[in-house]
């Protein structure tokens, strides 16, 4: 008699092949949908809600075989379910998940592990969540554990309101603008002694802020350095090779071309290195110099489409490695892929267990179904899919080959170029990666920012369900022409 673990497996993998293609589920069509009309997984995947019974008890042992024998039926390598997110590394993310939540609410009682950070426990190095890893509980104290933890989706919100230019005018990005902080009085006895928690974030925060120095109030954007970027990659885009490109700059070129921008992005620095080990002072940012990455090591050119494709967050680059050339040049290798487009599940709540900890992770979540559980179904059916935009979708590569996820080329630069291009974009890629598993392709404005003025988060999941749900009412006469 079968195994009620085979029973479940030839259950679900049954229920996926009446949803899914077997022979285009790496690529399949795009769904035609505008960013506010993103679709839950539910829609997609009725049979798995409602016919799949959850398990309520045990850890996710389960779940994890599941989506082994789900990637190998659909011949999917483990490494390219979500990019980035290796499936072989779940269980120990898990449970570092619940040893990272042990240790704040030992001392936070009322902490709870949210979206954004089970994302980022997804994202970062694995190495990073091990014993002696940033992120790991034995290489800080608790609320220093938190802080690490939060700094990183500020930093990525702040990475994707910089992503187009454009953002800076918009009414949706207006909240996530900083303001200008207003000058506070130094830490002293008195507010300790008072319990002003109020007074003493903001005098920290103040005082501690970042302040660019000895530089003029702005610089344009280096046309000279673009031009470099246009000759170094021949005139033509680098996936496509049409001619007349257009160039992307990793690093937005608004993250420091004024000193308001420069303090902005330098206040969230810390975030840079707990996501990607990446000392955002060294080759990055400065202060002491404007215009630090308008340089071509942090340019690519790119074509119209695939411009505006990477300024929405619908698609990113990956960095594979390099290799040195008979010249004395370097080949860097890039990988492209298409972001999945997931739903919005911004701030949600991780259902460890506050009242034992020490148990094993399980899938008792406040919503209806788990959201780890949630997500992941989600990135079997997301994973690599085509964008969903139909001038996307039939962009070919330079071997007019349909433009794929996994799709690799290469850039040759000097040698001193190299280190610093292989940086911003690890930056860029894992900004991507984790504004798309949090929900954010298309609308990252609802993504957990930071106040500026007293270091407080900001969280936007209710202004996310109540945009939602005034959508859900409209017509559907009318919501087709928002």
């Amino acid at each position: 008699m079968p195994s009620c673990l085979s029973v479940w497996t030839l259950y679900l993998c049954a229920t996926l092949m009446k949803i899914l293609p077997t022979n285009n589920y790496l690529n399949p069509e795009p769904t035609q949908y505008k960013s506010h009309e993103k679709q839950p997984y539910q829609q997609h995947c009725p049979g798995i809600l409602h016919g799949f019974p959850l398990n309520k008890t045990n850890s996710y042992g389960l779940d994890m075989d599941l989506a082994t024998t789900m990637g190998t039926h659909f011949d999917i390598s483990p490494a390219d379910l979500v990019p980035g997110l290796n499936i072989d590394g779940i269980q120990n993310r898990l449970r570092y998940a619940q040893n990272i939540n042990a240790e704040i609410t030992s001392v936070r009682p009322d902490f709870q592990l949210r979206t954004e950070h089970m994302v980022a426990i997804f994202v970062v190095d694995l190495k990073d969540l091990e014993s002696g890893g940033g992120l790991s509980p034995d290489a800080c104290d608790p609320l220093h554990l938190k802080e690490r933890l939060e700094s990183i989706s500020p930093f990525c919100k702040h990475y994707m309101l910089h992503r187009d230019p454009k953002n800076l005018g918009e009414s949706e990005w207006a909240h996530a603008i900083p303001g200008t902080p207003e000058e506070q009085p130094p830490l002293n006895h008195e507010m300790i002694r008072n319990h002003d928690s109020e007074q003493i974030k903001k005098s920290i925060t103040y005082h501690s802020r970042f302040k660019t120095i000895e530089t003029p109030p702005s610089i344009p954007p280096s046309k000279q350095e673009q031009m470099k970027c246009v000759e170094r990659d021949g005139h033509r885009c680098v996936v496509t090779g049409s001619a007349d490109p257009r160039v992307f700059w990793f690093i937005p070129e608004t993250w420091n071309d004024t000193v308001k921008h420069n303090d902005d992005t330098g206040n969230l620095e810390e975030g840079c290195i707990n996501l990607t080990n990446i000392p955002l002072l060294e080759d990055i940012h400065s202060a002491i110099e404007l215009g630090k990455t308008h340089k071509a090591w942090n340019m690519l050119s790119v074509c119209e489409d695939l411009y505006e494709a990477l300024t929405e967050g619908r698609c990113a680059f990956k960095y594979m490695g390099r290799q040195t050339l008979d010249d004395g040049k370097v080949a860097v290798e890039l990988q492209f892929y298409w972001m999945p487009f997931m739903s919005g599940r911004f701030n949600r709540p991780v259902g460890f267990n506050p009242e034992d900890p020490s148990e094993e992770v399980t899938s008792d979540y406040v919503s209806e179904l788990p959201l780890f559980e949630e997500l992941f179904i989600e990135m079997l059916l997301e994973s690599n899919a085509a964008p969903g935009l139909n001038k996307l979708k039939n962009i070919t590569t330079k071997f007019e080959k349909r433009l794929r996820s996994g799709y690799s080329f290469h850039v040759t630069m000097p040698k001193e170029d190299a280190e610093k291009f292989k940086s911003v974009v690890k930056v860029h890629w894992a900004c991507m990666v984790f504004t798309a598993l949090c929900g954010g392709t298309c609308e990252a404005w609802y993504m957990t920012g930071r106040n500026q003025t007293d270091g407080s988060l900001k969280p936007r999941d209710r202004e996310f369900n109540l945009d939602k749900t005034c959508l859900s009412t409209l017509a559907p006469r009318d919501s087709q022409t928002i």
